[in-house]
């Protein structure tokens, strides 16, 4: 009998999986089109740098930044990757916890 790695050898597989030392092209892009990007681990580093920006902000802030990200939750929240949401999740509740409450209605 032949020996055949778990899940009958299909080096397919392997070629789709990204190198750990893979260099991330999307990171050189604006913070708007890394939040959209197609790449999962892209949007997770995106979701924490706001993430950062919104920590720094004062609390009861309705600056621009603010405003902006107001309506776009939606499509943070319905990421369909399981880390990626788990960011836009903790980014979501600094932006709640930092944003002047009109900014929302």
């Amino acid at each position: 009998m032949d020996d055949v790695p778990v899940g009958g050898g299909n080096s397919k597989f392997m070629e789709e999986q990204p190198s750990v030392n893979a260099k991330n092209d999307d990171a050189d892009k604006p913070l708007e089109e890394r939040l959209l990007s197609k790449n999962w681990n892209t949007r997770a580093d995106a979701y924490v740098e706001l993430q950062g920006q919104f920590k720094s902000a004062p609390l009861n802030c309705a600056n621009d930044s603010f405003k902006d990200y107001a309506t776009k939750w939606p499509n943070y929240l319905s990421d369909n990757n399981p880390g990626s949401l788990e960011k836009a999740i903790d980014l979501f509740q600094t932006f709640l916890e930092k944003v002047k409450p009109d900014v929302m209605s």
